[in-house]
């Protein structure tokens, strides 16, 4: 293979250039590519043999810079902003795949619905410090979800060398570029924002009607999605779907779970966007009529809670929202000072079990 070194600047006037696979165009000067703009008509192709691409490579780079590369089909431009000097080495290929390398396993048909099916690897030789890098591409890679997302859901994924973390950073469907800012390189997509979906719960609550639960909830905003689920459980660790909701931009939403509620029981609401992909509200309870009522203070609480009306033989538990038990106290007292000085801060919940049944439970913050 070649190392092709330029010492003064690369100016491209007309046509591509192509680098051959295993090959590498190396800058020394730091200057960027002259003969801006560039096009589909006029820049740099990054050709793939195999599982080899060709190179292009700026060294004592100082100043934001494009790398007006692309391959043999597409123009695919990366924009670099390097805070201190540093060197960055570029190639492109088509078809995303889970190791973010040439030879890969192929995305999914799904998978590729909601992506730009490119790869960029960039990697920086030298230099330190986070630096924003910009991706584009053209029309004919987007997935057929990602062409109708809006903005706020277009970002940047990095593949960390085990797995595509989620997306991040802004996006524009528009000039179809997307941004995000990186002190690691490596491999990089275009793709849906991650696992956080662009919805804003304001409140979920549950409330006993006669023998049964409603959940309601209300939302500030709602952006591609698709529907709630509403999942109980009584161990508040095993959830089951009781029905669902299909969003229709609306503020606020309710659901009435048709059996009666008979013990504790924990609703939750696991919202889905148009791409398939979720996240779970807040945990909330609701208890049977007649249930005994757990009495605690202060809430929130620094150092200790005073907990009221236990029975004898009672285990007092607080567990965290995930249901990862942190503390446990026997007692046969009806009052507890159960000191919490220890708990990070965050939300528990509190549960009394007395001769091995749940009798109370309720949720608190430290």
């Amino acid at each position: 293979n070649y190392n092709i070194r330029i010492s003064g600047t690369l100016t491209l006037n007309a046509g591509t250039l192509n680098i051959r696979a295993l090959d590498t165009v190396r800058i020394l000067s730091g200057n960027p590519i002259a003969g801006a703009p560039f096009s589909n008509a006029k820049y740099i192709v990054s050709n793939r043999t195999g599982n080899n691409l060709g190179v292009l490579r700026i060294d004592q780079l100082a100043t934001t810079a494009t790398f007006p590369i692309g391959t043999a089909t597409n123009y695919l431009p990366v924009t670099v902003a390097p805070p201190t000097t540093a060197d960055f080495a570029l190639s492109v290929f088509e078809g995303v795949t889970l190791e973010g390398t040439p030879g890969g396993t192929a995305f999914s048909a799904p998978q590729k619905s909601s992506v730009v099916d490119a790869v960029w690897n960039i990697d920086r030789v030298s230099g330190t410090g986070i630096t924003p890098i910009t991706l584009n591409w053209t029309n004919s890679l987007e997935g057929s979800s990602f062409a109708t997302y809006p903005n706020v859901l277009i970002g940047v994924a990095r593949h960390d060398g085990t797995a595509w973390e989620d997306g991040a950073g802004t996006g524009d469907n528009s000039s179809n570029s997307a941004t995000n800012s990186y002190d690691n390189f490596s491999p990089f997509i275009v793709t849906r924002t991650g696992t956080v979906l662009p919805v804003d719960i304001r409140s979920v609550a549950a409330l006993l009607q006669g023998a049964k639960a409603t959940i309601s909830w209300t939302v500030n905003s709602e952006i591609a999605i698709e529907r709630y689920e509403v999942e109980k459980s009584t161990d508040r660790i095993s959830f089951s779907t009781v029905g669902f909701v299909n969003a229709a931009q609306r503020n606020s939403y309710s659901f009435t779970d048709p059996t009666n509620v008979t013990a504790i029981t924990y609703y939750r609401l696991k919202i889905f966007g148009t791409a398939g992909e979720f996240k779970y509200s807040e945990i909330v309870i609701v208890k049977p009529a007649g249930q005994n009522a757990l009495s605690f203070y202060p809430n929130p609480v620094k150092d200790v809670l005073n907990i009221s009306g236990l029975k004898g033989n009672s285990v007092v538990r607080i567990s965290n929202m995930s249901g990862v038990v942190m503390m446990q106290q026997k007692t046969n007292a009806q009052f507890l000072n159960m000191g919490v000085d220890k708990l990070k801060p965050g939300s528990y919940v509190l549960e009394v079990f007395t001769d091995g049944l749940r009798t109370a439970s309720n949720t608190f913050v430290k």
